[in-house]
């Protein structure tokens, strides 16, 4: 294959070009050099060639510049800032995380009536976060008004607006739940210096970044039918399998490191889904099989959340998310009839179950106590049960 022509990275065209990572050959060739609409780039499909360049300094994200000012937040920043205020969030986040009696109340109290359909989940999952991160009562934060400003947001972000405007109506959302607020989070992030700003608009960021990702790994954890609790090895088998960042996308800013191929000014497609699959990194890769978390450790070809100083601060937050979820839909549905694979929020790949209309009339979630649990820690650990995963 010379130089394929691939279709731009914005999400209007995500669509396309998961199908088109989909149709090539996982471990076949670990840079493949191509075009996306016209732009010079490549694909990295190797995860050794992704390490190299995601710890390193010569990428930076792909967005254009004017939507990276306009999206803000640790994305935008550039040097030794980056790894600072990264360890800020990711501390702070591993807080919340850590409190899952907390976050099970947070995230039962915006959860709908009924089976999860990914719009509503990812309404659910986005405002728990909120609530439980800004102090607010579970529940009081409106997911449908929350999507309008994200989808607003975004259409800012995808367009060619060069106007500089740094707020939007999400940013004062985000401003609104911050200021006169408290919480763990809030403390912790205040007491580094952070200003009510600055917090608000990595939650913009935040929420932005992760819209539909959480909902993609619950539905594909719920479509194996994985067995409650959820073990760690099973929340990574789900998130090898279907990584909901299918593409880590950058800009070769400075000279990378050898033996990379790239030039300045490159646009470098890093694609978890084909690094996942590769056979070089996993044994029957394209099998769903928690157990091998047991025996074998090649958690060195696993990204799910990025590598290195730009990786994903909620890492953690959202692994837990995943469990709860998972702990509390799983023993009251039914194994899916149908399962089919689709992009979550036009963003993350999911396998998303379908269940029959007896199952969404007896399910009420609104009943009942949440579940205090959450995935086991060790990532060889599979917890027993009556399903094989």
């Amino acid at each position: 294959m010379t130089n394929p022509e691939f279709p731009a990275l914005s999400l209007a065209h995500r669509a396309e070009l998961f199908e088109r990572l989909r149709a090539l050959p996982a471990g076949n060739d670990p840079y493949l050099r191509c075009t996306f609409d016209g732009r010079a780039g490549w694909i990295i499909s190797h995860m050794p060639a992704a390490r190299a360049l995601l710890t390193s300094t010569a990428g930076c994200k792909a967005r254009p510049e004017h939507s990276q000012r306009l999206l803000g937040g640790v994305g935008a920043l550039r040097g030794a800032r980056v790894r600072q205020v990264k360890r800020h969030l990711v501390d702070a986040m591993a807080v919340e995380a850590a409190q899952q009696g907390v976050l099970a109340r947070h995230l039962r109290g915006s959860l709908a009536d009924g089976p999860p359909e990914p719009g509503p989940l990812t309404e659910a999952l986005s405002t728990a976060m909120l609530t439980q991160l800004t102090g607010h009562r579970p529940g009081s934060v409106d997911g449908a008004r929350l999507r309008r400003l994200v989808f607003s947001s975004w259409a800012g972000l995808e367009g060619e607006r060069t106007d500089g405007r740094l707020r939007d109506e999400l940013a004062q959302f985000m401003v609104d739940l911050v200021h006169g607020s408290g919480s763990g989070f809030l403390s912790r992030l205040r007491d580094a210096g952070w200003s009510t700003e600055s917090i608000a608009e990595e939650l913009r960021g935040m929420v932005l970044a992760g819209w539909g990702s959480t909902t993609a790994a619950t539905l594909s954890a719920l479509a194996f039918d994985v067995s409650p609790p959820p073990s760690r090895a099973a929340v990574d088998e789900v998130l090898r399998l279907y990584p909901p960042s299918f593409m880590i996308a950058r800009t070769i800013t400075e000279p990378p490191p050898h033996p990379l191929p790239f030039s300045l000014g490159d646009v470098v497609l890093i694609s978890p889904w084909l690094i996942h699959r590769d056979p070089s990194g996993w044994s029957a890769a394209h099998r769903f099989d928690p157990g091998r978390w047991r025996r074998q450790q090649r958690d060195r070809w696993f990204l799910p959340f990025g590598l290195g100083p730009r990786r994903c601060p909620a890492a953690a937050f959202a692994r837990t998310q995943i469990a709860t979820a998972v702990a509390w839909y799983s023993p009251q549905l039914t194994p899916p009839a149908v399962r089919t694979l689709s992009l979550v929020e036009s963003r993350s790949p999911a396998l998303v179950p379908k269940w029959s209309p007896r199952t969404r009339s007896r399910l009420r979630v609104t009943n009942g106590e949440p579940p205090l649990l959450v995935a086991a820690e060790s990532p060889n650990e599979v917890q027993p049960g009556t399903r094989p995963w």
